[in-house]
């Protein structure tokens, strides 16, 4: 392979399968089999590691060159279930991390960090809001996790981030016309897909007129993308011409 952001690696019908593609032509160059035997969900990708759950595990897998790690159980027992998963890279500490929100009986919420680089997790205090997450993925830029989510009793639904170097979660808004949307229509927040996506988009902001965005997506036409100054988020629209994800 050239370089990983040359390749996508695309979920097939087959469970135990995922096809290696070109990402500018979407043709299929090989297959690879995923080294796990049971039922798996994919978290979340970063430089060509894939983050994997059984619902009782948390694994690493590079399909470079077949290796997958498990990680081992984290310091947090006696949860009742876990909220959300996300997989990233801190820069400045050279290291992958893994960030888990578990809740208990009580409504109380716990968080804990895995170092790859040290092979072991940690709590941390940090507290997220109370929220449901749409769906097991999570999307990764920048030293950013972002998780589309909801608040489980007043239904508002927003995109909740966690920032690796920080160590903060941060719930940000989504646009005013989606807001409305969502409240006549009664669509469920499972609509909406957060995505990064992986051309220049035009700002205002100098930093932001390059490289890649996180956005997301409605009914799987229309997308918008995250704008971020330093006091707040804003956002542009677009159509969305392509459906065609995968993990890099």
């Amino acid at each position: 392979m050239k370089k990983a952001c040359d390749y996508l690696l695309i979920e097939t019908s087959k469970r135990d399968c995922f096809s290696i593609c070109c990402a500018e032509t979407f043709s299929k160059c090989l297959d690879v089999k995923v080294p796990l035997s049971h039922f798996y969900a994919v978290i979340g990708s970063c430089n060509g590691l894939l983050c994997m759950s059984d619902f009782i595990s948390i694994y690493l897998w590079n399909p470079s060159i077949r290796k997958i790690k498990r990680l081992p159980i984290g310091v947090i027992q006696d949860t009742t279930y876990v909220v959300a998963i996300g997989f990233g890279f801190h820069r400045s500490k050279n290291d992958y991390k893994v960030v888990r929100v578990m809740r208990f009986e009580r409504k109380e919420f716990e968080v804990e960090v895995y170092s790859l680089r040290l092979n072991s997790w940690r709590k941390i205090s940090v507290v997220p809001p109370d929220v449901s997450v749409s769906e097991d993925k999570c999307v990764f830029l920048n030293g950013v996790v972002y998780w589309s989510t909801r608040e489980p009793f007043q239904g508002s639904t927003f995109i909740l981030s966690f920032d690796f170097g920080s160590e903060e979660f941060r719930r940000i808004m989504l646009p005013h016309e989606v807001r409305i949307m969502l409240h006549h229509v009664r669509t469920s927040f499972r609509h909406i897909h957060i995505r990064v996506f992986k051309k220049s988009f035009p700002s205002s902001i100098d930093e932001d007129k390059m490289g890649n965005r996180v956005g997301f997506m409605t009914y799987g036409f229309l997308k918008w993308i995250l704008r971020k100054s330093q006091i707040s988020y804003g956002y542009d629209r677009y159509f969305f011409e392509r459906s065609i994800f995968g993990f890099i």
